[in-house]
């Protein structure tokens, strides 16, 4: 006869939580009990159970049955954002009738095949898309941008976004497409991708991320000297450099 697995390990390979009744299949029943006890694992709703100590949004993802998705999921990924999320983001089944929790936002969509377990996290491409439809241009195109930034390691690219974009309802496809496209890696962080969905709309100017100015790095010092100079002969300060 088999020896039963070790619940910690158990634990960890789920991502660190799991159903009682998967447990009790695995003829866990009396360390469930054990562990539970000891403070060695922690009851959700939903009949599951946890390691201590798990992240805020998988808890809130784990406790509604959804997974962490949104500004949320961005910043799992570590992406850079306008701003730090002000709440957690969970999106669960569209016919769940799970209540929100305070400090928690519930969105209920159609989970694709592929957004992971309950407690998991929307894929990077979902991510993108989803705060694509949801936030302000600016901020979107801050995760976008950050995603493809971060694709040059995980592979992502703008034909993935472009293509999860145009599977969307209808509602929010277009919204989500202006933000992909408009997506570009080269942006160096939050700030320049803000300032380019700030400048984007405005007819006649075109805007490169990165951009070469056409001269060296030397070219470049004498041009703030001769700003510097301009400056001093105008009676203007020259604003410090660093």
């Amino acid at each position: 006869m088999c020896a039963a697995p070790d619940l910690t390990d158990v634990l960890r390979v789920r991502g660190g939580a799991i159903t009682r009744k998967e447990l009790l299949d695995l003829g866990l029943r009396d360390e469930l009990d054990t562990a539970l006890s000891a403070g060695k694992l922690v009851a959700l709703t939903g009949a599951r159970v946890a390691l201590p100590g798990l992240p805020d949004d998988k808890s809130a993802a784990l406790a509604l049955g959804g997974v962490v998705s949104g500004l949320s999921a961005a910043r799992v990924w570590g992406w850079s954002l306008k701003h730090e999320p002000s709440h957690i983001e969970v999106t669960v089944p569209r016919n769940s009738s799970r209540k929100a929790r305070p400090g928690v936002v519930v969105r209920r969509r159609d989970l694709r095949r592929g957004a992971g377990s309950t407690g998991a996290i929307t894929s990077r491409a979902q991510t993108v898309v989803d705060c694509a439809r949801d936030l302000p241009f600016d901020a979107a195109l801050c995760v976008a941008d950050s995603a493809l930034r971060d694709g040059l390691v995980t592979g992502l690219t703008r034909e993935e976004l472009v293509a999860a974009a145009e599977t969307l309802p209808r509602t929010g496809r277009q919204r989500a497409l202006d933000v992909v496209v408009a997506a570009d890696r080269r942006a160096a962080n939050a700030f320049e991708s803000v300032t380019r969905a700030i400048v984007l709309p405005i007819a006649g100017l075109s805007v490169e991320p990165q951009g070469d100015l056409g001269f060296s790095e030397a070219g470049a010092e004498k041009y703030v000297a001769r700003s510097s100079e301009s400056s001093n002969a105008s009676g203007v300060r020259p604003a410090s450099r660093g």
